[in-house]
């Protein structure tokens, strides 16, 4: 009896188990067909590409709301992550060298394609003789987009490199419209020698537009109004800068390229329909005025008492300084060339002048930059076409600098292995200023105060009349 019992009891609980089997296989195909049915799992399913159909690897995808619930892709590209019971939940994903995506998940298996990222893709490097990627170059090469420095003060593109490029030594030596900035790259490499940076267009040296000696290389007044190998070339069809600062450099283009070299590269035509574009840039500078808060100079009476208080305490002139003013009068007076009623004369007239020599000398400017480009291409071939003009007025009158420039790209694809590039850039420079203000002249025009007079005569400057003579 208690045989029996016991094998019932064990029939039983075989019963209840296969009971408990059945039940859960039927419940996983009732739940696999409730899911059939909707579509919708408790689980976040999907698997990343990229554009040629490629699995992704390590792509970060995370939640929107809640960037906690995240995970990265495997091997194939799959992720999985907690539905946390939302309808319909957004996503993120994020990939190095990728366009950052946004996407909604409903509840069905997702399929994403990441995007190159196309500034990413522009992290490279170029010397002049090949692209390099920025990752696997170790030289010390800075890379600058021009459109990230364009000025509209500016009218070449050495005077926009001011502060964008770490020890990059720029002055300006002269505040006249069209000069030429110093730039060094490598310090003061030369004694004598030629200490400009190398110039780089597209690959090919350019040089200065004039053969002159180091010397007057390095001699402010010639090459601030010469101007240097990139002078003529307009800033709106630069596509990027590369500045090549360390000595690797020289293994490209050696010696020459001891003070630096600066990459230069123009914009190219791209593949699709023609496009006209027109760029304008309008700069106005406002001449000096006595008015001005940052100008506290004094007027011809005050000038005058100043050197009455001067020649009061025996003040000793220098010998080398011409006498100009009371100081002039005095002399003639001690000197017995005129008489005390000339004096008080001519001193009375100098206390009411006041020359406005920032009339006479500077004026208010208008400067202004037009730029017009055709681009476009097919799969054979591709063009670039710009013509430009640049009016530069500066405050001082009579220094302006006129610019015309023309340049034209062609790209053509022969076959998938040939391929040419062809270029043509051409410019012609009016430039205008006041070179015969000599050192001598312009030395007493620094002398210049407001209680003298001032008489233009055939360009020579005579101030106080009968002292100063060219």
């Amino acid at each position: 009896m208690n045989n029996y019992r016991l094998k019932m009891d064990w029939n039983k609980r075989f019963l209840f188990m296969l009971l408990m089997i059945m039940t859960f296989i039927s419940g996983s195909d009732l739940l696999a067909q409730v899911e059939g049915v909707t579509g919708r799992s408790d689980h976040i399913t999907g698997q990343v590409f990229d554009q040629q159909g490629e699995p992704l690897v390590g792509v970060a995808v995370y939640e929107k709301k809640s960037p906690k619930n995240g995970t990265m892709t495997d091997l194939d590209g799959k992720f999985t992550l907690p539905a946390k019971g939302d309808k319909k939940v957004a996503l993120i994903f994020s990939y190095v060298g990728y366009t950052r995506q946004e996407a909604i998940w409903d509840g069905k298996p997702m399929k994403i394609v990441m995007h190159d990222n196309v500034d990413m893709l522009d992290d490279v490097v170029v010397t002049g003789y090949k692209i390099v990627d920025k990752r696997a170059s170790t030289s010390a090469i800075t890379s600058i987009k021009a459109e990230d420095i364009l000025r509209p003060d500016a009218m070449s593109i050495d005077k926009m490199l001011e502060g964008q490029v770490p020890d990059l030594m720029y002055v300006s030596t002269s505040g006249e419209s069209g000069t030429t900035p110093k730039i060094r790259i490598r310090g003061t490499s030369s004694i004598i020698g030629n200490r400009e940076p190398l110039w780089v267009v597209d690959g090919i040296v350019v040089k200065d537009p004039v053969p002159i000696s180091p010397d007057e290389l390095n001699d402010p007044d010639y090459i601030n109004r010469i101007g240097n190998a990139i002078s003529g070339l307009n800033p709106q069809d630069i596509e990027r800068l590369d500045v090549l600062k360390d000595a690797s450099a020289t293994a490209l283009y050696g010696t020459k390229a001891a003070n630096g070299v600066i990459v230069i590269t123009t914009k190219r035509g791209k593949e699709g329909a023609p496009q006209i574009r027109y760029t304008n840039s309008f700069t106005w500078k406002a001449r000096p005025r006595y008015t001005d808060h940052s100008v506290d100079v004094l007027n011809s009476k005050e000038r005058i008492a100043l050197s009455k208080q001067l020649f009061a305490d025996h003040y000793v002139y220098n010998s080398s300084n011409t006498l100009v003013g009371y100081e002039y009068l005095m002399d003639e007076l001690y000197g017995g060339r005129i008489s005390q009623e000339q004096f008080n004369t001519q001193l009375a007239w100098f206390e009411t002048v006041n020359t406005d020599w920032f009339d006479l000398l500077t004026h208010d400017s208008f400067s202004q930059q037009h730029t017009l480009t055709v681009s476009g291409g097919g799969s054979k071939a591709s063009y670039y076409a710009s013509f430009g003009f640049t009016d530069d007025d500066d405050i001082v009158k009579g220094n302006k600098n006129k610019r015309y420039n023309a340049m034209v790209n062609l790209d053509v694809n022969f076959t998938k292995w040939i391929t040419a590039s062809f270029g043509l850039n051409g410019s012609v420079s009016d430039r205008s200023y006041y070179h015969h203000l000599s050192h001598r002249c312009s030395m007493h025009i620094g002398q210049a105060e407001s209680y003298l007079p001032i008489m233009m005569m055939e360009h020579t400057i005579f101030i106080n009349k009968g002292n100063i003579k060219d």
